[in-house]
């Protein structure tokens, strides 16, 4: 069953059972202040009676004349207080008709029912008429005597009738005008809903921008948003997934790229080689020379790829180590590089203690100072800087620097900005890929800042702990 449905049967019992409960209390209410009304006056009338037949007896008593005569004469006389339409009758003590204008199949043994100088009352039905039987029984001069009066309410159960047939109808009215009312607002509560459900199927059918469209800020709209927000992220998903996936693409095309390149520079100069007899000297040492700088590139991209999928599979230690002491050392290792090379290079570390991986982050700063000593660089400086609980540090060079549009690629397997230069030394395009991923592991990242023709700093902020 459909919301729309639901909302609406929902609303329309619960309006339908509230009118009728209401509409039956009301009249209920209103019928039975009307008999308690009529029952207080035909206790009135019944006391009226009452005391004027006792009156009548009480008198013929203290004039001596008290015989059945007299009683039946007082009882008609009695009887004619009674208004039109109501009616009297008057039973000596054994159940005798003393006066009566009741009709004659009438069940005068009710009133035996009545307890001495009680007085009951009844609502009766004759020939679709309705009247209320007052019946009581009294003792005077020595004489038991049983009163019966009706009083017409005909006209009190007409009305109820009227007010229901009354009450039907505008019932009848007001349920339809709900019922019109209810089917608008069903649809204005339902309407988002609907909306939002096709926003769900065209982003089901690949239509990954789809968003839904937010109308107001209640339930449905905090539902548009989430899924707005839903929809933001399994976009930015797929879209990471593809790139990924073309990322794992471009990763074997680079690598067969890569292998193909000195495999047929090895093969092509050993096959000159073994085929040619004739060699110089000079030849020879040339074709071996460029066997070795191939050999040397396989050796690099071979031992690159192990260390991406050491980092990948491998749980690591981690240690706090004195920052300076860390710098220091991986400078001494630098410098052989730098010194061949003729750079110069320099080394600040202000003392903190950073929590690493030792090996790890050796590798790290060892492919930074790399990367930038195949920058043209003439000066490489490694900087260690404590800041608010954060330890920097940077690699700085004054190379040829990165084109702004590739800052985005530059830690991807296999990419290189100038391939021509990382192959002649001996460059893989592996080297940064690997640094973001021990970056990742200490829980931090790289941050490039470059501009061609001025140079490149590499940072990498760590939790740090200052010196006592």
């Amino acid at each position: 069953m459909k919301l729309f449905t639901k909302i609406f049967l929902c609303t329309m019992t619960v309006i339908t059972t509230a009118l009728s409960v209401m509409g039956y209390m009301m009249i209920a209410d209103s019928f039975n202040n009307a008999v308690d009304r009529e029952i207080e006056r035909g206790l009135e009338e019944y006391q009226i009676f009452k005391f004027a037949l006792q009156a009548e007896i009480f008198a013929n008593s203290e004039n001596g004349n008290l015989n059945d005569e007299t009683i039946k004469t007082a009882a008609e006389q009695t009887a004619l207080l009674s208004p039109n339409k109501n009616q009297t009758a008057i039973l000596d003590g054994n159940g005798e008709i003393i006066f009566s204008d009741f009709p004659k199949e009438y069940d005068f043994s009710k009133v035996n029912s009545v307890s001495e100088g009680g007085i009951m009352h009844s609502i009766e039905t004759r020939d679709g008429d309705y009247c209320l039987a007052m019946m009581g029984r009294f003792a005077q001069s020595g004489i038991e005597v049983r009163l019966i009066t009706t009083r017409d309410i005909t006209p009190i159960v007409q009305e109820k009738n009227a007010m229901e047939k009354q009450y039907v109808a505008t019932f009848t009215v007001v349920l339809c005008a709900a019922i019109t009312v209810m089917l608008v607002l069903s649809y204005f509560l339902t309407s988002p809903i609907k909306r939002l459900i096709e926003s769900v199927r065209s982003f089901e059918n690949g239509n990954y921008q789809e968003r839904a469209q937010i109308i107001n800020s209640d339930e449905t709209g905090e539902l548009s948003r989430n899924f707005n927000a839903m929809a933001e992220t399994i976009e930015q998903t797929i879209k990471q997934l593809e790139l990924n996936a073309q990322q794992k693409e471009d990763f074997v095309a680079n690598f067969a790229h890569e292998l193909k390149t000195p495999l047929t520079s090895v093969i092509g100069y050993a096959d000159m080689i073994y085929q040619k007899e004739n060699l110089s000297r000079e030849e020879i040492k040339k074709a071996a020379s460029y066997i070795v700088d191939e050999g040397m590139r396989l050796e690099a991209l071979s031992l690159k790829l192990m260390e991406l999928i050491i980092l990948n599979k491998t749980e690591f230690t981690f240690m706090e180590m004195r920052a300076s002491e860390v710098l220091s050392d991986i400078a001494e290792t630098l410098r052989p590089l730098m010194k061949k090379k003729k750079i110069e290079f320099t080394v600040s570390a202000q003392e903190a203690f950073i929590n690493i991986e030792f090996d790890l982050f050796k590798t790290l700063i060892l492919n930074l100072a790399d990367n930038a000593s195949k920058a043209e660089s003439r000066h490489i400086s490694l900087c260690g800087v404590f800041e608010n609980g954060k330890y920097m540090i940077s690699v700085t060079d004054d190379g040829c620097g990165i084109p702004e549009d590739k800052l985005s690629r530059i830690t991807e397997a296999f990419y290189m900005i100038d391939k021509s230069r990382s192959r002649s030394q001996h460059g893989a395009g592996l080297g940064l890929a690997i640094a973001s991923k021990i970056a990742k592991l200490h829980g931090s990242s790289l941050e490039y800042k470059s501009h061609v023709g001025i140079g490149t700093t590499v940072t990498l902020t760590l939790s740090g702990i200052q010196e006592a």
